[in-house]
């Protein structure tokens, strides 16, 4: 004989978490910096976000993917590396990148990566805006690097951006990358 209480068993419930949720870990190393009458602190900062499962169908892709002999962590691992390896970062893979992104949002994004070189050497950014300024004068210098194959159109860009001749860029992409960030005043 069986006790019907026994047999009977509550509803399990899961963790839903909002669309979008994510969890993350913050690391940061800071470094005192030794100036009379000032507290400074060069701070160095490791981040890391991993999306949380909205639906327990999640939980179960991943159980299912773990639980399968043939998954083999290690394998995974080398394949993503070398995957990593294939698609080196560089300045085409950026230009690429960037020019993809506006064409989503409706410019024309490879004329305004041309822009965008020719205006750093028409009007360097790199003189009066720090740390960013240098970094988006190395982006948007094709010269900068060793050849990566990348189309001669960047090269006449920055070329015309030192004779200060990028109003035909202008006409092509009339609100630029720099456009969306930043305001041109003159001295």
């Amino acid at each position: 004989m069986s006790n019907p209480e026994l047999l009977q068993r509550s509803q399990r419930s899961a963790v839903h978490f909002p669309t979008g949720a994510s969890n993350g870990f913050l690391i940061a190393i800071a470094i005192p910096l030794e100036i009379p009458g000032r507290t400074i602190f060069l701070s160095h900062n490791f981040e890391m976000n991993y999306a949380l499962p909205t639906s327990a169908t999640q939980f179960r892709l991943w159980y299912d993917l773990f639980k399968s002999s043939r998954y083999n962590i290690a394998d995974a691992v080398r394949r993503k590396r070398s995957i990593a390896d294939a698609s080196k970062f560089s300045r085409r893979f950026v230009y690429e990148l960037l020019a993809e992104r506006m064409d989503l949002y409706g410019y024309n994004g490879t004329a305004c990566i041309h822009k965008a070189i020719c205006e750093t050497y028409e009007l360097p950014l790199n003189h009066h805006n720090g740390v960013l300024g240098d970094i988006a004068h190395i982006v948007f210098s094709p010269s900068a690097s060793e050849d990566e194959d990348i189309p001669r159109s960047y090269y006449q860009a920055e070329s015309d951006g030192y004779m200060e001749n990028c109003a035909q860029y202008r006409n092509y992409c009339p609100i630029g990358i720099f456009d969306l960030v930043t305001v041109v005043t003159y001295a």
